[in-house]
């Protein structure tokens, strides 16, 4: 069932998870991965309510807290995620994943230099954790430590370099880096463009626009 999660299964994970909470409700996990499953799906109130249960049968398991937490988070309910994030810590301290989402959280709340410190405490146990780069790059990003930033993004696309998300918050930094080149700047959009666009040309639908080079172009701005 956990395998099936972490291969990108979510469907068959669902289904499985579902059967092991029917028919072994008092067995923990079943309930952990509903709860997990639920969240990949952005079903965050159903995640709660799974991982409630998970947290009742495993009150010593510092996953299923770091889980709660997160669903909170995105719920935007800050404080009890935040409670969440630490009750994980509290059992086991050296949790990467609750140490980058802990910082990531201290972030939102304006708190850039604690939320720095769980991030880099999260890449000491953990360095090739690339959440906890990213996050870590979106903190400095946000003290205008550019340099330092995109030295974060670049980290985590060694380790997920198909993460469309983490390039964009790359280029995002690199546009409003003033020591960039323009020459560089464009050819880090060009390589973004090759890499995630250049795969979904063929199923681009045919335009009959004018292709006439001296036709007159209508621009438009966006802010």
């Amino acid at each position: 069932m956990a395998r099936l999660f972490n291969q990108g299964l979510i469907v068959e994970a669902e289904t499985l998870s579902k059967s092991l909470t029917t028919r072994f409700p008092k067995h923990g996990f079943g309930w952990k991965v509903l709860g997990a499953v639920y969240q990949a799906q952005q079903r965050y109130a159903d995640s709660l309510h799974a991982t409630r249960h998970a947290i009742a049968l495993l009150p010593n398991d510092a996953a299923t807290y770091n889980n709660l937490g997160t669903s909170f988070l995105c719920l935007e309910r800050i404080d009890e995620a935040e409670a969440n994030f630490k009750k994980a810590l509290a059992i086991a301290p050296d949790y990467a994943k609750a140490l980058s989402n802990l910082g990531n959280l201290l972030k939102k709340q304006g708190k850039l230099h604690q939320a720095e410190t769980c991030c880099r405490r999260a890449l000491e146990i953990e360095p090739r954790y690339a959440n906890a780069h990213v996050n870590l790059g979106n903190t400095l990003l946000m003290q205008d430590r550019l340099s330092e930033a995109q030295t974060c993004y670049r980290a985590a696309l060694t380790i997920t370099p198909a993460a469309a998300n983490i390039h964009s918050n790359l280029l995002y930094c690199l546009s409003h880096d003033v020591t960039i080149e323009p020459q560089q700047l464009f050819a880090e959009h060009v390589a973004f463009g090759e890499q995630f666009e250049a795969p979904l040309r063929a199923g681009w639908q045919a335009h009959n626009n004018d292709k006439d080079p001296a036709r007159c172009l209508q621009v438009g701005f966006v802010s």
